[in-house]
């Protein structure tokens, strides 16, 4: 796993377990982008509800290590297969604490200040309002669908705006509003901002034109809508 953890803990419950701190995820993460080691899925929150850390693991069927506790909250979790395989890594990250998290919002609007998609200005206003990151570092794409699950948790229970690295972003409806280009495939459920209201629908990347006039800014000729508003 490209996250650095600690092999021995004390268990406190019949899935959750304590680590004593060592370093900080982040490092981890920061190390991660640079040499494409990891994968990673955020979720950008502007409310302070969290999640218990039984709850994540029932959710995903697997066993919980707690990193480290800060004022009373978990900051840093591990999760493991039965086997005890390290799966992936969950950080819960205060904005206004960290001026290094503050960094990483200006880095994402930074990017998304280059890319062309109507919607770009509502995600960074969004990135700018959030009180909370929650990012979760898989190293392995199999273990991919478990990891977007979790996110999934998380994000009906706090709220919020989803990212991934090889998706984009998602709405708080969890519609694709601003792509990545060379990754993007499959049907995709995609919104585009017309008139300040939004314009949902869904189209198959695998069509060509579906596919350029999303990612320009323009809802396919003949494509059904879902909803406006």
């Amino acid at each position: 796993m490209c996250h650095d953890a600690e092999q021995s803990f004390n268990k406190i419950g019949p899935n959750i377990a304590a680590l004593p701190p060592k370093r900080s995820i982040f490092s981890f993460y920061m190390m991660a982008a640079i040499y494409k080691m990891c994968y990673f899925l955020r979720i950008f929150s502007q409310t302070l509800l969290s999640m218990q850390p039984i709850q994540m693991a029932d959710a995903v069927k697997c066993s919980v290590s707690i990193g480290s506790v800060v004022e009373s909250q978990w900051r840093e979790l591990v999760f493991k297969d039965s086997n005890q395989k390290e799966m992936m890594f969950l950080e819960r990250s205060l904005v206004s604490n960290a001026e290094e998290l503050q960094s990483e919002i200006a880095d994402f609007v930074l990017e998304l200040q280059k890319n062309s998609s109507p919607n770009t200005k509502w995600v960074v206003d969004y990135l700018r309002n959030t009180r909370v990151i929650y990012t979760i570092e898989v190293a392995s794409l199999q273990d991919m669908q478990i990891a977007q699950r979790l996110q999934t948790e998380i994000w009906l229970k706090v709220n919020g705006i989803l990212q991934s690295d090889i998706e984009g972003f998602r709405d708080e409806l969890g519609y694709l509003v601003v792509a990545s280009e060379t990754t993007l495939q499959g049907v995709q459920r995609v919104a585009l901002l017309k008139d300040e209201r939004w314009v949902r629908f869904s189209i198959n990347t695998a069509d060509e034109i579906q596919r350029r006039s999303f990612l320009a800014g323009e809802v396919p000729m003949g494509i059904a809508i879902h909803a406006i508003g």
